[in-house]
């Protein structure tokens, strides 16, 4: 069986949405190859943990810029039979043909089309994008949507289960990581409106200030809860008892859609 390799970079300094997106993945196509290879610049403890959680090989790349990066390290990490994912927006043109000839298939993940493509496959989660915002060759397939969007297991089956939200309870998730630490900020606007009675914050491992998060929260007993590193399971569960969210764009955004 082929080999993926998902190459997408993630830590509590730049955030774990590419990353998260690339974990879907691996989820949904497991039974497809025989090996799912992780390679990732930097990672910290946070994300060495949740990808050997989840059964996940893992190569940590020498930090080098994109370009560097695919004409010295990749042709020697690649086999001709793999299929390569690329999430992330280092991943231009340039490097997109430096790899193109180093495995079987590129696949490429994006939501910003800011560039040409030289994937044989470009998957854009967002609605309402047209076909023609994208430079790629004639063969390269195009699949836009959030019914394309990446969803682990526990979200899908989330859409089949009875839902009991509660108009008066919000739930705040920045992201595992929140590296522009908004998530405090955003709760307190929220706990300011007379019409919500209780704020949910949800952040991750990744998350660096959790202490005083929790000092916090101390302060505000009975209008706030915080939570951390939830299971995916924990997290679908939560969202469905809540009547409204604020959410980071990109995943959890889509985890949410009915």
């Amino acid at each position: 069986m082929p080999r993926l390799v998902l190459r997408a970079d993630g830590n509590s300094r730049i955030g774990l949405g590419h990353l998260m997106r690339l974990l879907a993945l691996a989820e949904i196509l497991r039974a497809d190859f025989g090996e799912i290879h992780f390679l990732i610049q930097a990672p910290d403890e946070n994300v060495q943990v949740l990808l050997r959680n989840a059964g996940l090989a893992l190569t940590e790349l020498p930090p080098a810029a994109p370009a560097t990066e695919a004409a010295e390290s990749m042709p020697a990490l690649l086999q001709p039979t793999d299929v390569l994912v690329l999430d992330g927006y280092g991943f231009d043109y340039a490097y997109q043909q430096l790899v193109r000839p180093l495995a079987a298939r590129l696949v490429c993940l994006d939501d910003l089309h800011a560039f040409p493509f030289a994937a044989d496959l470009v998957l854009n989660p967002a609605g309402g994008v047209a076909p023609s915002a994208y430079l790629r060759p004639p063969t390269c397939r195009l699949l836009t949507g959030p019914g394309y969007a990446p969803l682990r297991a526990d979200f899908q089956s989330a859409e089949s289960q009875a839902a009991s939200p509660s108009a008066t309870q919000v739930l705040v998730c920045l992201g595992g990581a929140d590296p522009r630490q908004l998530t405090r900020a955003t709760a307190e606007v929220l706990l300011a409106l007379p019409a919500v009675a209780l704020v949910h914050v949800v952040v991750g491992s990744a998350y660096t200030a959790p202490d005083e998060l929790y000092q916090w929260a101390a302060t505000h007993p009975g209008r706030l809860r915080l939570h951390r590193a939830l299971s995916a399971a924990e997290l679908a569960a939560l969202m469905r008892t809540c009547g409204a969210a604020v959410l980071s764009p990109a995943l959890s955004a889509t985890s949410t859609a009915p």
